[in-house]
C-alpha cells in the first residue's frame, strides 16, 4: 500500500528491532541510527511493531526526541500485526513472529540474525529479502542494512 500525503507517495517501512530474548535484539544506539538514516530518505516513514515486550525498548528510542516513528507495539492485536506489516512496502526484522509474518505477507524483508538458525528460520525467496547475520557480536552495520533496504524489491 503505498500511502500519499505530506507531497507525495509515502514508502512505509515497518521495523521489529527487538524481542524478549536479549540475543535476539539490536542494541539500542544501532536502532536509533537504523531510523535516522530511513527517515533521511527520500518519502521514507518508520513504524515499529511487536509485542508489549518490547514496551520498555522503545520507551528508550522515545527519549531521543530526534527520532521520528510510528509505534505500535503492544497496541495491536496478533492479527492486526500481521495486517499492518501486510501494509509496509519494505520490513527490518531480528529473528521474530513479526519477520515470519513478513515473509509470509510477502513484504520484502531484511531480516537480522544474531545466531546460527538464519539457516532453518531465514527467508527462502532470497530475490526479495535479505539475510544480515552478525555470530560475533549485538552490532550491526546500519549503513548495510540501509543498503540492503534500498536494493529489496518493492517500493
Amino acid at each position: 500500500v503505498v500511502y500519499t500525503g505530506e507531497g507525495g507517495d509515502v514508502t512505509l517501512v515497518g521495523i521489529c528491532p527487538a524481542c524478549h530474548r536479549e540475543n535476539k535484539s539490536i542494541n539500542i544506539k544501532d536502532t536509533e541510527e537504523l531510523i535516522q538514516k530511513i527517515n533521511q530518505l527520500e518519502n521514507h516513514k518508520v513504524i515499529i511493531v511487536g509485542g508489549n515486550d518490547i514496551s520498555d525498548y522503545v520507551s528508550k528510542l522515545k527519549e531521543n526526541n530526534n527520532l521520528k516513528f510510528y509505534d505500535f507495539t503492544g497496541k495491536t492485536s496478533f492479527t492486526e500485526t500481521a495486517a499492518l506489516i501486510s501494509k509496509c512496502n519494505k520490513f527490518i526484522s531480528v529473528d521474530t513472529s513479526c519477520m515470519h509474518l513478513a515473509f509470509a505477507r510477502k513484504v520484502p524483508t531484511v531480516a537480522i540474525f544474531f545466531t546460527k538458525l538464519f539457516k532453518k528460520w531465514g527467508p527462502k525467496d532470497l530475490k526479495n529479502n535479505d539475510v544480515f547475520v552478525n555470530l560475533n557480536s549485538k552490532k550491526i552495520d546500519v549503513d548495510l542494512i540501509v543498503e540492503k533496504l534500498k536494493n529489496l524489491g518493492g517500493k
